[in-house]
C-alpha cells in the first residue's frame, strides 16, 4: 500500500510539474523550462528509458550535468531533513 501511494505521488507531482512547465512557456512569470526539467527528473524515478535519456543529455552537456548534480544533492539533503523532522513528531 505504501509503495503504491509513493508511486502515485511521483506520477502526480511529475505530471503537475510538466503541466506547469508548459504553461510557463507561455506565461512570462513562470520559468517553464525549469518546471519541465523538474517534472522529467521526477518521472525518471519510475521510467527507466527517461532516466537513460536524462543521463545521456547530462553527459552531452557537462555544464548542465554539474549543475544538475549540485541541485540533486541539495534536494536529497533537504528531503532527508524534512523526513527526520516529520519522524520526530
Amino acid at each position: 500500500m505504501k509503495a503504491s501511494v509513493k508511486t502515485i505521488g511521483i506520477y502526480v507531482s511529475g505530471i503537475l510539474c510538466l503541466l506547469i512547465g508548459v504553461i510557463g512557456l507561455v506565461l512570462p512569470i513562470l520559468q517553464g523550462v525549469l518546471f519541465i526539467i523538474i517534472g522529467l527528473s521526477i518521472l525518471s524515478l519510475r521510467w527507466p528509458w527517461l532516466a537513460h535519456k536524462r543521463d545521456s543529455f547530462l553527459v552531452r552537456y557537462p555544464l548542465i550535468g554539474r549543475q544538475y548534480a549540485y541541485v540533486r544533492v541539495k534536494a536529497v539533503r533537504f528531503s532527508e531533513r524534512v523526513r527526520r523532522t516529520l519522524s520526530y513528531q
